[in-house]
């Protein structure tokens, strides 16, 4: 099988290689390991995104707090056109908030109004389908995957673009997708050795459901205050420093020293927000799609959970790894700090680094005639299984 841009992953990154890409009439393949494109992470975030009005101060800022890949950052921010434009091409209605914009609330978060909108824009979606190996050719690139009604295939590409997760699902409280295990990372690590900061997980404070959701700003703005539960089942005021407390309440708690006396603080303990007004928070709880289940006696119960892993793949600023591999999104090197990336930035530079990819790829030569793929099956799987029986043995 030939396609000439293959795209790993099916969220907001990888839809938006394609969706650009259909528009200068360049084929893509998209396969994922879900069962649906709208399995993603991405279709739970309210997508709150990122736009500077002054992008070098922007950049600036995005540098001191993350330490980040500073071309990359320059080519988003200086880009961020692209992402208003998107957005109007989708029919996609925003307002704005202090960091950017936000979709206007339709009843659904704003991940899922983008995501939807990109995914009927985009064709050739290989859903239930994993990729097992690459090989980098001079000409192209070969790739071995399952998928789990066709069984094993071989896929040829002239560009291969990695747009998957992180790893962070393989931590038991975390708020990413299942297909979130990191294993495609390694296979591209594999061949490129361009993997960095990799060790970086961001934990976010304010996760439900077991991490599977966090509250956004403006809801945990509203909170009166934070309280832990004690063995015997009594609730006291939560011992924290009232500068911490006070950026929170102000969903200005975004900076290293501050996430961290967070995470101290809610470190082992059963942790409750209590918010001041029961109907403004029900409102707010609503207008993100959350279920009202969730406030008891006015207060949500909130752990830290593992967000995103901030380390991946150096990439240029056309987010090139190599000569016919790109890469964005999660597993892309955002920064080596703490705290990872800085608030509204994964949407903003899902849809940027799209338009880029794209771009760069039009200008590629691209030719199909390639000679079947060198991958032979039968010895991959008997490899494996050779490698497992001797796993089995040394256990």
């Amino acid at each position: 099988m030939y396609t000439p841009v293959l795209i790993i992953g099916s969220g907001i990154a990888g839809l938006s290689v394609s969706y650009n890409l259909k528009k200068s009439n360049i084929k893509s393949t998209i396969i994922t390991k879900a069962e649906s494109y709208l399995k993603s992470n991405s279709i739970i975030a309210p997508a709150n995104m990122r736009v500077f009005e002054n992008y070098e101060e922007g950049i600036k800022l995005y540098m001191n707090q993350c330490n980040g890949n500073e071309a990359m950052i320059k080519s988003i921010y200086y880009n961020q056109k692209y992402l208003i434009e998107t957005l109007e091409n989708l029919g996609i209605k925003t307002r704005k908030t202090p960091i950017g914009v936000i979709p206007e609330s339709n009843g659904t978060k704003g991940g899922h109004q983008i995501m939807k909108a990109l995914g009927e824009n985009v064709e050739n979606i290989m859903t239930s389908t994993v990729l097992l190996d690459i090989k980098i050719n001079s000409t192209h690139v070969e790739c071995l995957v399952y998928n789990k009604e066709k069984g094993f295939l071989k896929i040829n590409c002239s560009v291969l673009v990695f747009s998957v997760g992180g790893f962070a699902n393989i931590f038991k409280y975390n708020d990413n997708s299942n297909t979130a295990t990191g294993d495609s990372l390694y296979i591209l690590q594999k061949e490129t050795g361009k993997l960095k900061g990799i060790s970086t997980i961001m934990f976010h404070p304010f996760s439900i459901n077991e991490g599977k959701r966090i509250l956004v700003g403006d809801i945990v703005s509203s909170l009166e205050n934070i309280y832990e539960k004690d063995k015997n089942g009594n609730f006291k005021t939560l011992n924290m420093n009232n500068d911490t407390l006070e950026a929170i309440k102000n969903n200005a708690y975004h900076n290293n020293e501050k996430f961290s006396s967070i995470l101290r603080a809610f470190k082992d303990k059963d942790v409750y927000l209590k918010f001041a007004d029961e109907d403004s928070i029900k409102e707010k709880l609503k207008k993100y799609g959350y279920s009202l289940s969730i406030l008891k006696d006015n207060m949500i119960n909130v752990m830290p959970t593992a967000h995103y892993t901030s380390g991946g793949f150096e990439v240029d600023a056309n987010f090139k790894v190599d000569d016919k591999i790109f890469a964005n999104g999660e597993c892309v090197f955002d920064g080596n700090k703490g705290i990872g990336r800085i608030p509204g930035h994964p949407f903003t530079s899902a849809i940027v680094s799209g338009k880029i990819i794209a771009e760069q790829i039009k200008n590629m030569q691209m030719n199909e005639n390639y000679e079947i793929t060198n991958f032979k099956i039968e010895e991959k799987i008997k490899t494996n299984d050779e490698n497992n029986l001797e796993n089995n043995k040394k256990i």
